[in-house]
């Protein structure tokens, strides 16, 4: 067999490597598609299931941790400087705003642009609490975050092929924010979206019901 073919490791199908990927990335290529890749991740427990955390090794991170402080703690858009510095001084000339949200909106339909986007924000493979939700979803429910699916300049997390969707909220990074605003903006497209926050992965059957309830 030629070193451009490769047989998935889940599936057994064949597949070729594809022009644009380089060696590199090819000699670790290991699934022909990413749902075959998803599958396996499906399929196989965490691995960290079963194994316990070494005696002290808690006290010791949370000594670790003390008194050091998140360079980020206590920035907004108010009090960054990264993002004060440049408009220091000046106005936002009238109808700018709307003009760019506009522009952006438009961009965001163009797939040239998203897979851009998505490569700039390593969204290529689905994150820890991702793969997580993706484990207890059942088909038809697959990951999309990557940018196959885009509604309205949003990209959605997870799609089951029809009109309903699910977003994960982690518990960090979207802290503040409310869901309200991103399940309004999908029900204008037809969709319904329910809103998944990472702490509820802890109840696996929570979350099958709510799933099966969307």
């Amino acid at each position: 067999m030629s070193n451009l073919v490769k047989i998935c490791k889940q599936c057994g199908n064949p597949f070729e490597k594809a022009y644009t990927r380089s060696l590199l990335h090819w000699s670790k290529a290991k699934y022909f598609s990413f749902e075959c890749y998803y599958a396996s991740k499906r399929d196989k427990p965490p691995w960290n299931k079963g194994k316990q955390m070494p005696e002290g090794m808690a006290n010791k991170m949370r000594i670790l941790k003390l008194g050091v402080i998140p360079w980020n703690r206590g920035l907004t858009k108010e009090t960054d400087s990264r993002i004060i510095a440049p408009w220091e001084g000046k106005e936002m000339p009238e109808g700018f705003s709307n003009k760019l949200s506009i522009r952006m909106l438009t961009a965001w339909q163009n797939p040239e642009f998203v897979a851009k986007q998505i490569k700039a924000r390593n969204r290529l493979l689905p994150n820890r609490a991702e793969l997580q939700l993706l484990q207890i979803l059942s088909s038809p429910w697959k990951f999309v975050g990557d940018g196959q699916l885009v509604i309205g300049g949003k990209c959605p997390d997870f799609w089951n092929g029809d009109h309903q969707l699910i977003e994960l909220y982690g518990d960090y990074w979207h802290s503040g924010d409310n869901p309200e605003e991103r399940i309004d903006h999908f029900a204008k497209y037809g969709y319904n979206c329910l809103v998944i926050w990472e702490h509820e992965l802890q109840d696996t059957e929570q979350v099958k019901a709510k799933v099966a309830n969307v």
